[in-house]
């Protein structure tokens, strides 16, 4: 059965995808918990693409208020290691209400942030790239909810790691069918982290969300042009042997 499945999939057309940010419908994480923060549903039969680099980064988020004296500069010490990323432009995103602000300074030594409000009690959210370790993982789920990891790693690893120079990639080389994920599947990005992972905050309950702009989730796949016959039960039983 397989071998003729695999006949298929090596005749079908396919075509170069990418599944990003914009794709993904999104969730705020739990700390200490394994939860799934990022999902997307397939409208084709796709395949992770081993030969083109996997761009990720999954941020801490966390929410201070400025004092009540306008014009002072506060130092904000962060709950988890702060670590100068180069998977992203910036390490540190920072929003004062609705607002996208700038820090007076990043101590990435100390973990902490210098900022000086010219208002007062004001609600900080604050974005930041974090070296402590967290399991991040690509699964594939079936429709019974049945989960089979594609990708696993480190958070805090990928964050250190100079991507350009060690690109990651998504082998998902188990079996012949590992790495495919047919369209009635769900791709989902779970973490188990000590910090809350947020792609967006409603941070004054004004319906405004503020966005972690480096949050990062561009993940090469190919797309079959048309249905595969068998994909979904093929795919499954390979799931049920590993």
């Amino acid at each position: 059965m397989n071998e003729q499945i695999m006949q298929r999939l090596r005749e079908a057309n396919t075509s170069r995808d990418n599944i990003t940010n914009g794709d993904f419908s999104f969730s705020t994480g739990s700390p200490g918990q394994p939860t799934t923060v990022a999902e997307y549903q397939p409208k084709r039969a796709l395949s992770v693409d081993a030969t083109r680099p996997f761009d990720l980064s999954l941020v801490a988020r966390e929410t201070f208020t400025t004092d009540g004296n306008a014009g002072d500069a506060e130092t904000f010490p962060l709950t988890h290691e702060l670590i100068d990323s180069s998977v992203v432009t910036d390490s540190v995103v920072m929003y004062k209400g609705d607002n996208r602000v700038q820090p007076d300074s990043v101590d990435y030594a100390a973990d902490q942030i210098t900022y000086t409000d010219d208002g007062t009690d004001n609600t900080l959210t604050i974005y930041y790239t974090s070296g402590a370790q967290a399991l991040v993982e690509i699964q594939k789920v079936a429709p019974n909810g049945t989960p089979d990891v594609l990708f696993s790693a480190d958070m805090g690893m990928i964050h250190r790691r100079d991507q350009g120079k060690e690109p990651i990639t998504v082998d998902a080389d188990q079996s012949p069918l590992h790495p495919f994920i047919p369209a009635d599947f769900t791709l989902a990005l779970t973490i188990t982290a000590p910090y809350t992972v947020a792609f967006a905050t409603d941070a004054n309950g004004s319906g405004t969300e503020v966005v972690a702009t480096n949050a990062l989730t561009d993940l090469p796949v190919r797309g079959a042009e048309g249905p595969i016959d068998g994909l979904k039960q093929a795919v499954a039983t390979d799931a049920a042997r590993r």
